[in-house]
C-alpha cells in the first residue's frame, strides 16, 4: 500500500467510527508548537485524495494534522480518553456500557478511546463533567480534557495515525458503532484526531 492509500485508509476507518457531518482539521507546526491552518470540510471532502495529498504535503513541511467532528460552539457528542499510562481498560468500559467507538494505539504502550457519549449536541460544561467523570472513573489523562474553543497545542487529544513514510502508529485495536453512556445529550468531542505525524 502507498502512503496515500494509507492516510485514506487511517480516514476512512476513523471517520466511520466517529461520523458526523462536518470535521475541523487543525495543521500544527512541530516546532512552534502553533496552529497555522485551521479547515472545515465534510467526510466526503476529507477523503478526497486532492485532500489527503494536501495533508501529506502539509505533514512532511514540518506540520502535524489533527481533526474531530465539529459542532460549532456546542459539543458533537463523542469524546476522547488518553492513556498514557498504560492500555485502555476495555472490559472494564464494556462492562460499564461505556463502550469505545474505536480504539488507537498511539505509540507503545499509549492507547486512545473515542466514546459517543449522546446523539444531540451539547454545552462544553456538560461535556467536561463527563470526561472528567469518566477519566477519573478510568484512570485517563486529565490533562487531555480540555474544552476550550482555543485548545492548547501542548496538551490536546490526538490519535496519531501514519507518517509520511506509511509507518503505521495508530494501529485500531477495537472498532464499534456504538452510543456508550445511553444520554440523551451529546458531549463535546475532546481533543483533535491526530492524523499523521511529523516526518522523521
Amino acid at each position: 500500500m502507498t502512503g496515500l492509500e494509507l492516510t485514506l485508509a487511517a480516514l476512512r476507518t476513523h471517520l466511520a467510527a466517529v461520523a458526523w457531518p462536518r470535521y475541523e482539521v487543525r495543521l500544527i507546526d512541530s516546532a512552534q508548537r502553533a496552529c497555522c491552518a485551521t479547515r472545515y470540510w465534510t467526510a466526503g471532502q476529507l477523503l478526497a485524495p486532492t485532500t489527503a495529498r494536501f495533508l501529506r504535503a502539509r505533514n512532511r513541511a514540518g506540520c502535524e494534522v489533527y481533526f474531530r467532528p465539529h459542532a460549532g460552539a456546542d459539543s458533537a457528542g463523542y469524546l476522547l480518553l488518553d492513556f498514557d499510562a498504560g492500555p485502555c481498560p476495555l472490559a472494564d468500559l464494556r462492562a460499564a456500557h461505556h463502550t469505545p467507538c474505536i480504539v488507537v494505539e498511539t505509540s507503545p504502550g499509549r492507547q486512545q478511546a473515542w466514546l459517543r457519549v449522546s446523539t444531540q449536541t451539547v454545552s462544553p460544561s456538560w461535556a467536561t463533567a463527563v470526561a472528567r467523570g469518566l477519566a477519573a472513573r478510568y484512570g485517563a489523562d486529565p490533562a487531555s480534557l480540555d474544552f476550550s474553543s482555543n485548545l492548547p497545542v501542548e496538551r490536546r487529544g490526538e490519535c496519531q495515525m501514519s507518517d509520511n513514510k506509511g509507518v503505521s502508529h495508530g494501529e485500531v485495536l477495537m472498532e464499534e458503532n456504538t452510543l456508550c453512556c445511553g444520554h440523551s445529550r451529546r458531549a463535546k468531542s475532546l481533543g483533535l484526531l491526530r492524523l499523521l505525524g511529523p516526518t522523521r
